[in-house]
């Protein structure tokens, strides 16, 4: 048998046969991802003729671990590095130091986890349990998965592939039964558990209305005693303190029911009109009350454990107690659903589980935060079985507060404060948190499910040292009952920095911190953030105690902080580094030494909840029209799609079916047009199948398809579809440039009195040949100063006029002696790179100036990009320069990137095709880590940048095009019909061109305040951490083993968003679904984006490759290669500018290049409209960059279009009925009424 090797440490070793076609799933899930994957595999393995047995590690004896030969473990790391509270037992087993080496060498094992890459100690849990169980001899059967929650598509990015590698790696361990098939992909699968129906005589447990069971041993129930809401009647959140006290308890007892800093976990109930909706959208309102006995269908699928065996129910018991149907449902929600459909509504679902279709889901369920409820509603006509109920369903969840209370100071009763959830997204009906919505309707009296988790982080310190806490919101909660331990105990030295909006709405236990600050028992600092007019927040209050910060922390104090998990923790770290660094004499390095020790002797603990997205801070929506288009279902076809919406404030507007109809045609014909004009360019370019296994890779894939660009460009003189990235204020924005070409500029002409810079910043526009002017403009030039027309459509050495627009509208030729331009005289010839876009137009026409905006910001935003990522960033110029250099080390930090980890070699075995023959074969054939991509990448930017100033001329072009043609011809085909009706559809609001670029190319959304580093400082690399690092603290946690196990956090979760996904280049696909897209323009690329995560193959409909058996999606990727490398040889043979950059390079250098290009740019062409040269106004594109920037950070709301262009609205399929139309009128009136009521006066 062939030995396996793999790049988690493990050494290659001769995989073991197993005694049977069975393994065990062991998941620790948090908030229900963990779980999700688990069944997953399990349904992949069953379906491949695996007995899968998938378990809670709750339910795991740890003895079982040498009765499994294959166990497969899906853990998620809260937080930085903490492990699950529920995996705390059995990592402590591990841990143990009298485990002899080669206990586990019966085991195979694989480790899938989950995790949050922004945090330091990214899947550390997964890290360290492959560390530990190779230690003990247990054999690793595939190279450990990771899921990123930074990621768009969340663990959709990695775990198919994942998962198709662990199948492949595992069949051979003990093959199939002869003769046995796989269960093909469209069967549906059984079901986990059999509901037979019962007598109608025999109630469900002899009850008319079934009491809710408990859902662990060690859950009770409780009373709820007080529920008063503690904000302002007028304030904007709803925040409540709850009061509950448990049944059944001796008074003897209560103060030793939960010490402070624990966390009570609730579980909660649907409501009955969600319950009913539901029945309804299923169907199974008939049956609903009906009883049924539950039994497993196999042995290792057991019932849940808390049910009683051959448990009676009723489905209405189950959707109200034990389900959860208020949840954004999981894409395995869908591919059960699919199952149960037909026709077009089962293609969709298929769609939105394949990689193509995952944008579209995004778009669906994640950003409008959809439920599972809401999306059975729009999918009513599937037809689900009763008995799958438990596939298609999660089951509830309990959610997790901090206890605001010490039992010793209020008689056992256990006190919460709640933030009630609930917000609005482009849906019109608001979204809501199931459990606060559920615990703000219960009266005094109400019975409530609980459970104490005592594996909070935050504990009392022994021996009262001082204590600096931090906790702004909600999060103070769990410091009120440490202070009233520590005053009971006599501690004084305690510091609370407290964070609100409003001290007379928000401020959380205010009479309380009084009196101790009365007391002299606390020193309290409040940092109101509206009360004044610039914010203020609790680490802008930290300075101001610096000297007592530095005096507690040096007697042995500790820092606590607590809260929202978004920027307030980096933002206190930054501000506590400064204090070590001016009170401490440290510099940086020094101060983030001793936040380190802090952290190692656990004096410094930081317990903040992560903030799910879509909580109202989610950022498709900027446009009033592209809200309403989100809300009309833009993933189906324009046929399907409402005839009504319902808009977030509860109007009603109806839908133009004809302009939708034409828009989505208009988009079609764009496509069309862009994918030819990338053919012709870039010729017939293959696809390179490239295996991608982490962060680093993407990014050393994403560098590599710049460096194939740049290459293109520096030997053929033109490149299409070339990716860049760049900073705009605090967000990384990726995007694609249509067109960069490399031209020979005639001399720069001797000054002239008469020159004058009166027109610069506006598109020069020359007036279409027949039309009279009755005043010459000031800017005309004479007939025989015009260039030729060649000059606009080849690489000649003869380019156009520069800051002029040829208009080809009326089809007619023109006479040679009219565009005729000689080369000025004097200087030297000089040469430069020309950015350009091509757009598309139902009109033989130039577009006016009012409807170009968006273009020009569109193109002085890539031009802004690729100056600043060409920009040298050691330059000690750099950051002075007109576009300050791409930031790589701000990067690392952000992303928690290390630019010395070394790349698989199956990625480089990947990428070889690429490499091998290319002018980067030198450079690249030796590149080992993301920082050797960088440093090629900055050598091909030095050779574009030639030594220049500026990189970029400061004119762009934006190239027009007829839809219906991009190919050129011999002959001219004829104009339009006059018949012809159909008008090109144009965007009611002119900037959402640029807004949807920026929207669809945001890697990280990034809040009001920028993404730090450790201390602020951008040089920090801090991700996948080495065996040593893994095995040192492996040593510190065995040492401690036999003592308290180290207390975790179970607030923070570990859920895993779907991250957005790019399919690979060539082929031009969409990058957001068609109704999100005004055009074909590459500002919203027809084409992908190579800067985000490539899609598996399987969204190319030519992809050509073999999928493995079984597998729903393909694990490889895709990348461009080099275009005509044949043709490049023979131009590096020849000499090109890749040698030492020369003065003047030739404009294109290869003849085979300049027949390329002149295909696309010949004057014959019938398809082109004309070119207009547009000049970069940094001015304007830096006003509106800060007004994109406002939106996103949410402090302005979106804008409709301007009273003086509503004749564009005409074109829009919400015309009737739009609010922002029906505001602006009312304002137009009231305004008229106003100068009529002057006027009379």
């Amino acid at each position: 048998m062939s030995s396996t090797s793999l790049g988690n440490g493990t050494a290659p070793y001769s995989p073991l046969p197993l005694e049977s076609r069975s393994f065990l799933v062991l998941h620790a899930s948090v908030t229900g991802t963990a779980v999700d994957i688990a069944e997953r595999i399990g349904r992949r393995a069953r379906r491949e003729g695996w007995s899968v047995t998938v378990k809670s590690v709750t339910q795991f004896n740890q003895a079982e671990l040498l009765e499994h030969g294959l166990i497969v473990f899906v853990l998620p790391t809260t937080g930085n590095g903490h492990t699950p509270p529920t995996f705390v037992p059995l990592w402590t087993a591990l841990l143990h130091p009298s485990l002899p080496p080669d206990f586990l060498e019966d085991l195979r094992y694989a480790v899938f986890g989950l995790g949050d890459s922004s945090y330091g100690k990214y899947n550390w849990v997964g890290k360290k349990l492959s560390r530990r169980l190779d230690s003990l001899g247990a054999h690793a059967v595939v190279e450990r998965g990771e899921g990123d929650d930074q990621n768009e598509w969340g663990v959709e990015s990695t775990f198919p592939g994942w998962l198709d590698q662990l199948m492949v790696s595992i069949d051979p361990l003990v093959p199939p039964a002869p003769g046995f098939t796989s269960l093909p992909l469209d069967a549906v699968p059984p079901p986990r558990i059999r509901l037979d129906k019962m007598a109608a005589t025999s109630a469900p447990n002899g009850r008319r209305e079934q009491a809710p069971l408990l859902w662990t041993d060690d859950a009770c129930w409780a009373k709820l005693v007080k529920n008063e809401r503690v904000t302002a009647e007028d304030w904007y959140q709803d925040v409540r303190e709850i009061e509950l006290e448990l049944d059944g308890v001796q008074d003897s007892e209560r103060q030793r029911l939960y010490a402070a800093g624990d966390v009570l976990e609730i579980r909660p109930q649907n409501s009955k009109e969600d319950v009913d909706r539901f029945l309804s959208s299923a169907r199974w309102t008939d049956i609903a009350d009906e009883p049924f006995q539950l039994s497993p269908t196999s042995s290792d699928q057991p019932l849940p454990p808390h049910f009683p065996t051959l448990f009676r129910t009723t489905i209405r018991y189950l959707l109200t107690n034990e389900l959860d149907i208020a949840s954004v449902p999981r894409l395995s929600f869908f591919e059960w659903l699919a199952y149960f459909s037909e026709g077009d509504m089962q293609e969709k679902l298929r769609e939105f589980c394949s990689p193509a279709g995952q944008d579209d889901l995004i778009d669906y369920t994640l950003r409008p935060r959809r439920t599972i409820n809401e999306v059975l509603y729009e999918f009513r006509a599937a037809r689900i079985p009763p008995q799958y109920i438990f596939d298609l369903l999660p089951p509830m969840r309990p959610r997790g507060f901090s206890i605001s209370s010490s039992p010793a100071s209020h008689q056992g009763k256990v006190d919460l404060l709640v933030a009630i959830v609930k917000y609005k997204t482009i849906l019109s009906v608001p979204r809501k948190g199931l459990t606060t919505s559920w615990l703000a309707l219960l009266a005094p009296g109400s019975r409530v499910p609980v459970r104490f988790d005592k594996s909070g982080l935050l504990r009392l310190p022994l021996g009262d040292p001082p204590l600096i806490m931090v906790g702004p919101g909600t999060g103070v909660a769990p410091f009120r009952a440490l202070m009233e331990e520590r005053v009971r105990s006599g501690a004084k030295e305690n510091l609370l920095f407290f964070g609100c909006r409003s001290v007379s709405k928000d401020f959380y236990f205010k009479p309380y911190w009084d009196a101790l600050v009365e007391k002299g028992e606390l020193t309290l600092s409040v940092a109101p953030s509206r009360a004044q007019e610039d914010k203020i927040y609790v680490q802008h209050r930290l300075p101001d105690y610096g000297e007592k910060i530095w005096d507690y922390l040096n007697r042995g104090g500790y820092l606590y902080v607590c809260g929202s998990s978004t920027n307030m923790p980096k933002a206190v770290k930054k501000a506590m580094l400064a204090v070590f660094q001016r009170e401490g004499a440290m510099d940086e390095q020094e101060a983030e030494r001793y936040w380190e020790r802090l952290e190692r002797e656990g004096r410094l603990v930081e317990e903040t909840n992560f903030r799910a997205c879509g909580s109202g801070s989610d950022g498709i929506v900027i446009g009033v029209q592209h809200s309403y288009r989100l809300a009309s279902k833009p993933y189906l076809p324009p046929s399907e799609r409402p005839a009504t919406i319902t808009t977030a404030s509860g109007a009603e507007i109806a839908v133009d079916k004809v302009r939708t109809v034409e828009r989505d045609n208009t988009l079609v014909k764009g496509r069309e047009v862009h994918k030819k004009i990338e053919k012709e360019v870039m010729g017939d370019v293959k696809e390179v199948q490239v295996d991608v296994t982490g962060k680093e890779e993407w990014w050393a894939l994403r560098i590599l398809n710049t460096v194939v660009g740049l290459e293109a460009l520096l030997t053929a003189g033109r490149v299409r579809e070339l990716p860049v990235v760049g900073w705009v204020n605090d967000f990384l924005v990726f995007g694609v440039i249509d067109e960069v070409e490399r031209r020979e500029l005639p001399p720069l002409p001797s000054p002239s009195p008469q020159s004058t810079g009166a027109s610069q910043g506006k598109p020069k526009r020359t007036p279409k040949k027949g039309k009279k002017s009755g005043k010459a403009p000031a800017t005309s030039t004479k007939r025989d100063e015009q260039s030729k027309l060649t000059a606009f459509f080849s690489p000649s050495p003869s380019p156009a006029k520069r800051g002029g627009m040829i208009d080809l509208t009326d089809g007619s030729p023109a006479e040679e002696s009219e565009l005729e331009q000689p080369t000025p005289v004097g200087g030297q010839p000089r040469w430069g790179f020309i950015l350009s876009d091509t757009k598309t137009r139902y009109k033989r026409s130039i577009p006016p100036p009012t409807e170009t905006r968006s273009t020009r910001l569109q193109l002085g935003l890539y031009h802004r990009l690729l100056s600043s990522l060409l920009q040298p960033e050691t330059a000690p110029s750099a950051q002075q320069a007109a576009e300050p250099a791409f930031s790589w080390t701000r990067v690392y930090s952000d992303l928690s990137l290390d630019p010395t980890e070394p790349l698989s070699n199956g990625f480089l075995d990947s990428i070889a095709p690429v490499i091998q023959g290319s002018s980067f074969e030198e450079s690249l054939g030796e590149a080992e880590t993301l920082g050797d991509f960088i440093a090629v990448l900055m050598k091909y930017a030095d050779m574009v940048r030639g030594g220049r100033e500026h990189v970029l001329e400061d004119e762009v072009e934006v190239v027009y095009r007829m839809r219906g043609s991009s190919r050129p011809s011999a002959m001219h085909s004829p104009p339009p019909p006059a018949s012809v009706t159909t008008q090109p559809r144009v965007l009611a609001n002119e900037d959402a061109n640029l807004q949807r670029a920026l929207a669809a190319s945001l890697a990280e959304t990034v809040d009001s305040q920028p993404r730090q580093s450790k201390g602020g400082r951008s040089t920090s690399i801090f991700d996948i951490l080495t065996n040593e690092e893994i095995d040192a603290e492996l040593r510190d946690e065995m040492s401690i083993v036999t003592q308290e196990p180290p207390a975790e956090n179970s607030q923070l979760e570990d859920s895993q968003q779907p991250f957005l996904a790019n399919p690979s280049l060539p082929l031009p696909v969409d990058h957001l679904p068609p109704s999100l897209s005004d055009g074909p323009s590459s500002s919203v690329p027809s084409g992908p984006n190579p800067f985000a995560l490539p899609t598996n193959s399987q969204g190319h409909e030519n992809a050509d490759i073999v999928q493995a058996a079984g597998s729903i999606r393909s694990s490889r990727y895709n990348l461009r290669d080099r275009p005509d490398a044949t043709a490049f040889r023979a131009v590096q043979r020849q000499g090109t500018i890749l040698d030492d950059r020369p003065t003047t390079p030739p404009a294109v250098s290869s003849s085979v290049a300049a027949s390329i290009a002149a295909r696309v740019r010949d004057p014959s062409d019938p398809g082109l409209i004309g070119v207009e040269k547009i000049k970069v106004d940094t001015e304007e594109l830096s006003a509106w960059l800060e007004s994109i920037s406002a939106y996103w950070r949410g402090e302005r709301e979106p804008i409709g279009v301007l009273v003086t262009e509503v004749n564009r609205c005409r074109f829009c399929e919400f015309e009737d009925g739009c609010e922002w139309r029906a505001a602006k009128a009312a304002e137009a009136m009231d305004q008229a009424k106003t100068r009529r009521a002057a006027r009379n006066a």
